[in-house]
């Protein structure tokens, strides 16, 4: 009977030993992966300054001074202003690029929010300083030298009737930006 015992304990820890081999082998299958890094280096880098959050508040217009598509009013001078531009290895540029959402008429301008007792009609459309050069939404703005202390980028924005009238009411819109520099 000690043979059979013998034997019963010996394919006993042959098992054991089976799994435990088993199972090591198991973490040997692991996956292997891929990691892809992606980066730029520029000339310049600059912090947006706190004071750029401010919200641009443009002047009551009557609903009749914008009575025809394409009509502007209001403009309002706003600045994204820049500071601690780090500038290496001589001068650089930086455009900016307003990714706002699309009024749904006009597509260059920016969509006001649909509210209760807002004015319909009209988007915001934002131009360069000069006022006549109008930023499509998600294109680039002309180019601006980056100064090493504090750079100010100007804008207008202006009301602009998407429609042949406007109904008066509230205009609000955001818009997010990113800064390209070159």
């Amino acid at each position: 009977m000690s043979v059979i015992k013998g034997i019963k304990m010996k394919l006993l820890k042959l098992f054991i030993a089976a799994i435990i081999s088993g199972s090591m082998a198991a973490s040997a299958f692991a996956a292997d992966g891929r990691i892809d890094f992606n980066g730029r280096i520029t000339k310049a880098t600059c912090t947006v300054d706190a004071s750029t959050a401010d919200p641009v508040n443009l002047p009551e217009v009557g609903a009749t001074a914008l009575a025809g598509k394409g009509k502007t009013g209001g403009d309002t001078l706003f600045s994204i202003n820049l500071k601690d531009c780090g500038i290496v290895g001589g001068s650089a540029n930086v455009q900016v690029k307003f990714d706002g959402v699309k009024d749904r008429i006009d597509g260059n301008l920016l969509k006001i929010n649909s509210e209760s007792g807002g004015a319909t009609g009209v988007g915001i459309g934002i131009y360069e300083k000069n006022g006549s050069t109008l930023i499509n939404m998600g294109e680039l703005s002309k180019s601006t030298p980056v100064t090493k202390d504090v750079t100010k980028l100007e804008f207008k924005a202006k009301y602009v009737a998407t429609g042949e009238t406007v109904t008066p009411g509230t205009v609000k819109a955001s818009t997010d930006f990113t800064l390209d520099y070159e």
